[in-house]
């Protein structure tokens, strides 16, 4: 699904959430009708917070591309969230906001993190849980000292916070608590707190791989390498970490697997076996990034996509194409690419079509000799 049709739907599923028809939704949140771009913007602006699954809209992205909406808006029909994420962007327009009483601690949270001068508004803080104070210690520790909820931090909102904020370590007391997973994310970017983890025989191959993908030191302490499957070698693999490859088993790669790789640590090529079996997709990914390895494809197999995608970065390749139509189709789309082709290929009818949209591009077919009749030239 592209990232437009996400918006689309999320945009559906405010109007559903509201109980609204569209035209009904765009007649509450703005006076006067709104001209066609901005109805398109207004729908690409539709967000989805997944936490407590609500939909609200990105007015500070909208107002920045359509800031004619800011004299229009109804701002009285803003929930809670959607004022949270403009004032984020626009604290000039707290003063328009009716909702100050409505935030939740963890809306104030969220707001704190990006705009700590509207503190002084906030009456909530001695009702943060630890979720809340997580969140916003992370981005601003300054506020440590309004903080009495220590011992009602989680595992999760102690391994989020000292994941940024190490310092507040001697003030946690669940570290006999954190399980492998919190262990796993804390120690990707605090490895000084090694020495206090309890839980490495509790480890799983995915725990081990997010965690050796930043911190390759502690591989000695991994006994699950039997364990780990293809797409934990692909991740941890792809990503640098090349000195790994004496524990994997690549014969348990497949084809795409395979191109993965090699996209990223084109040094292991000789060990693969797979090269007849990747797709003319996976060939396109691959030589997009490793030209390289071009005299093993068989480039007869690419589809129009294929090669719209890997002259788009590598446009060499378009002397590769032999097929008309999908050349065609290429340079109408992209005509400076025709300095990379064989236009020789391309048939009269093909040719027309291209040239009634390029014709400055009639330079790079070469004109017919003409013949001329013998018996005629004598006449002359």
């Amino acid at each position: 699904m592209s990232l437009s049709s996400l918006h689309r739907d999320w945009w559906e599923s405010f109007c559903h959430q509201h109980e609204k028809t569209e035209e009904e939704v765009k007649s509450l949140l703005f006076k006067g009708e709104l001209s066609n771009k901005e109805f398109e913007t207004l729908v690409d602006c539709a967000r989805h917070y997944i936490t407590d699954w609500v939909y609200y809209i990105d007015y500070g992205k909208l107002f920045a591309s359509c800031p004619r909406l800011i004299e229009c808006c109804n701002w009285t029909r803003l929930d809670e969230l959607s004022w949270v994420d403009l004032l984020s962007q626009k604290p000039e327009l707290a003063d328009k906001c009716n909702k100050w009483n409505k935030f939740k601690c963890i809306h104030w949270s969220m707001l704190l993190c990006d705009q700590v001068q509207f503190a002084d508004r906030c009456t909530k803080f001695d009702k943060f849980n630890g979720n809340a104070w997580s969140c916003l210690l992370r981005e601003q520790p300054q506020f440590a000292d309004r903080c009495n909820k220590w011992s009602r931090f989680s595992t999760e909102d102690w391994m989020w916070l000292l994941r940024k904020q190490p310092q507040f370590a001697d003030k946690c007391d669940k570290w006999n608590k954190f399980s492998s997973w919190c262990w796993s994310g804390l120690l990707q970017n605090q490895p000084q707190f090694a020495d206090k983890c309890d839980k490495w025989n509790k480890f799983n191959e995915e725990d081990w791989c997010f965690l050796l993908r930043k911190q390759p030191q502690f591989a000695d302490r991994c006994d699950k390498w039997n364990q780990f499957h293809v797409h934990e070698w692909k991740s941890l693999l792809q990503t640098g970490q090349g000195e790994f490859i004496k524990y994997c088993n690549l014969e348990t790669f497949t084809a795409s697997s395979w191109s993965w790789l090699l996209c990223y640590q084109p040094q292991f090529a000789e060990g693969c076996d797979k090269w007849d079996q990747f797709s003319s997709e996976a060939w396109a990914r691959l030589l997009s990034l490793q030209p390289q390895f071009a005299d093993k494809c068989d480039f007869r197999k690419f589809t129009n996509c294929d090669w719209s995608f890997l002259v788009s970065y590598q446009p060499q390749f378009a002397d590769k194409c032999k097929k008309s139509t999908v050349l065609v189709d290429l340079l109408m789309w992209r005509p400076q690419l025709i300095k990379y082709c064989n236009t020789s290929i391309i048939t009269e009818k093909g040719k027309a079509k291209l040239l009634a949209k390029h014709p400055d591009l009639a330079k790079y077919f070469p004109k017919a000799e003409k013949k001329v009749d013998n018996n005629q030239s004598e006449l002359f």
